[in-house]
């Protein structure tokens, strides 16, 4: 989404735009079609936002670690390495799960 957006110039409002972007991730074009056209995580927008609020965002980017940890607009690589170690050092060891890591050029394995 944010490569769309922010390299590529997509209009990511657009439904079309972000079924092809769903379809190249491997989504099924229908099911995402009918997401689209309905309300079904209405809800769960509306609770983000609540949340949000009640934590004090006031700005994008913010980003919220093990919903504990926030770190605040653009920050240097190592206060998020800081935030991210710190967050994941606190983790029970049966909840931390080892998985594909991806890259900035969104290739992942």
């Amino acid at each position: 989404m944010f490569k769309a957006y922010f390299v590529d110039g997509k209009n990511t409002a657009d439904h079309q735009t972000l079924r092809a972007l769903a379809v190249s991730i491997g989504l099924d074009s229908t099911e995402v079609q009918q997401v689209l056209a309905s309300d079904a995580y209405a809800n769960d927008v509306r609770q983000d936002i609540y949340e949000s609020q009640q934590i004090g965002v006031s700005g994008v980017p913010f980003f919220v670690l093990n919903n504990k940890y926030a770190v605040s607009g653009a920050q240097q690589p190592e206060t998020f390495l800081g935030a991210l170690q710190k967050a994941w050092s606190e983790l029970p060891q049966n909840e931390k799960v080892e998985g594909a890591v991806c890259t900035p050029d969104g290739k992942c394995d």
